[in-house]
């Protein structure tokens, strides 16, 4: 049971988002910017989400093959799904949060992998092993490589110490990300809480004037005069 709250929860209160489309620059990349980040007095538990890998099965399946033995690719997807993959059963509201309920086969280590090729795909009745489908080979992927806005990301985090305050350890970081060779198609961005309150702190103030022009604009209308609007508007504390 994996239990989702609302709202856009923020596990770390400093986060460097580093953007690009290969895989092995942005951990490179990312490595570099987790190493200086540890250097920084105050920043903690520093972390990032593509350093991890796990076992990986690719499954190539060979569409004449398997049409001949009167197997389709779909079938072969929903096989290797039901035994390796994952399934949303259901969702409840529990105390205003959304709780979802998925059932998912054990742990799968090395040793299951290097079985994926003798899997068991049904067909009339009887069985034929995956490997006479098409090819499978074992690897190493990534645990966990994100999308955001349709572009991967590596997001790099730490917490603080009780004496440090996020905006410190951004500030402290942002020269030398400035000073980082980035090729086209690569770039950053600051996440985490300290962003999240920055941009909320923006956002008010944008609809706090946005509020003074309107009242402004209705009292020049209500009087109309620009200076005895001014004069209202001045004196209210």
């Amino acid at each position: 049971v994996q239990e989702l709250y609302g709202g856009a929860p923020m596990d770390h209160p400093v986060v460097i988002r580093v953007h690009g489309d290969d895989p092995k620059k942005l951990g490179v990349l990312a490595d570099q910017i987790k190493k200086q980040l540890r250097t920084v007095r105050g920043a903690i538990n520093v972390s990032d989400t593509i350093s991890d890998s796990i076992p990986v099965a690719n499954v190539a399946v060979d569409g004449e093959r398997a049409m001949s033995l009167g197997i389709t690719p779909a079938q072969v997807g929903t096989t290797l799904r039901a035994i390796y993959g994952e399934d949303k059963v259901t969702s409840f509201r529990q105390e205003g949060d959304t709780v979802e309920v998925i059932v998912e086969a054990s742990s799968v280590q090395s040793a299951v992998l290097a079985g994926v090729r003798d899997t068991p795909v049904s067909v009339g009745g009887t069985a034929v092993p995956l490997l006479a489908l098409g090819d499978v080979e074992l690897s190493r992927g990534f645990a966990d490589l994100r999308r955001r806005n349709m572009r991967r990301v590596a997001e790099v985090a730490a917490d603080v110490n009780g004496a440090t305050l996020p905006r410190d350890v951004v500030a402290s970081m942002r020269p030398f990300l400035e000073g980082m060779t980035w090729q086209s198609g690569y770039g950053y961005e600051f996440a985490g809480e300290e962003t999240v309150t920055a941009h909320g702190f923006k956002s008010l103030a944008v609809a706090a004037l946005v509020t003074v022009v309107t009242i402004f604009v209705l009292l020049v209308s209500l009087f109309g005069s620009i200076s005895r609007a001014a004069l209202v508007l001045l004196a209210v504390p």
